[in-house]
């Protein structure tokens, strides 16, 4: 794996337990919205798991975070919960939100995460608004905004690049590029594969990454901090792949453009996590197994406790 540049050492295990985290909880809402139990939509992040999840790790408490739709890794490594997360998909009393949401909408003021858009893109604005604060405030604090390369086609974006440069913001947008606008493939809705160029032109501090990588992701999520603080807002190109369906209400709609999903399966970034943890004797894979059965059973209570108490409430389940 590669290591990035310079900066505190990452996290391998901290980072391979939440990526494999919110596999588990994923996979575990697909199945709770077949059985009927999720109402809302679900949008696996399977693939993609370590930006969220290498970017998370790489930030400071004080930082602000707006995940997009399959960045829910970066929640987990705020410190936010499975049982948070279950509360606010099924609609329970003691969820942060009133009504049933979406994983991306979750949010929490103690682990400074702000609800992401339903309007891919829209989230941007409030992310250079919360960057603009902290600069009025001489606070050394980053904004963190997600979002995938489909978002490029919304002016949002643009605007709140031109001011963030302008305004030399500390702000960090993270793009996760997977190469597919829904059914559409990049090649159909934008002229050129790498997203950094639309940030260059606006003066942004760029740099493309290996998003299957999650040590590349966290060391240039340190990278692209030090600029942002500098007053050079930053702009990651994560290239990765979405191996997991587009929603739990779509399904798979690249059937009529089938990608090569197989090749990319064999750059799954857990597998490459684990791979590099046990070469470097950091777990054995019967560590690794038993962490994978923690974390289904972690998955499991917090889908009990959260139907008990929507129960409880006289809600419907």
């Amino acid at each position: 794996m590669s290591g990035g540049s310079a900066g505190r050492a990452a996290p391998a295990w901290a980072i391979y337990e939440d990526m494999l985290r919110t596999r588990v909880f994923e996979e575990r809402c697909v199945r709770a919205y077949q059985d009927g139990l999720v109402k809302g939509p679900v949008y696996p992040s399977g693939g993609q798991e370590a930006i969220g999840v290498g970017a998370g790790h790489a930030l400071e408490e004080g930082d602000w975070v707006i995940p997009s739709l399959r960045t829910l890794g970066v929640v987990f490594a705020r410190g936010m919960s499975t049982l948070d997360q279950f509360r606010t998909l099924l609609g329970s009393p003691k969820a942060r939100h009133a009504l049933r949401q979406p994983p991306h909408h979750s949010s929490s003021t103690e682990h400074r995460v702000v609800p992401g858009s339903t309007m891919l893109g829209g989230h941007l604005p409030v992310a250079a608004g919360l960057a603009f604060s902290a600069k009025l405030d001489k606070i050394a604090s980053v904004a963190v905004a997600f979002m995938g390369d489909g978002s490029l086609g919304n002016g949002d974006v643009y605007e709140t690049m031109n001011l963030a440069a302008v305004w030399e913001l500390p702000l960090i947008i993270i793009c996760e590029n997977n190469g597919w606008q829904i059914m559409v493939p990049w090649q159909r809705a934008r002229a050129y594969e790498e997203t950094t160029r639309y940030a260059e032109a606006f003066g942004l501090a760029t740099r493309q990454v290996e998003g299957n990588d999650a040590f590349d992701v966290y060391h240039s999520t340190r990278w692209a901090r030090a600029q942002a603080l500098s007053g050079r807002p930053a702009y990651l190109d994560c290239v990765t792949f979405r191996t997991a369906i587009y929603s739990t209400q779509f399904g798979e709609p690249r059937r009529k453009n089938p990608p090569d999903i197989e090749s990319w399966k064999e750059r799954d970034p857990l597998d490459r996590m684990a791979r590099w943890l046990v070469a470097n004797d950091a777990g054995t894979p019967e560590r690794l197994e038993q962490l994978r059965e923690r974390l289904q059973s972690e998955v499991e209570q917090a889908l009990e406790m959260s139907l008990g108490e929507l129960r409880a409430a006289g809600g419907e389940v």
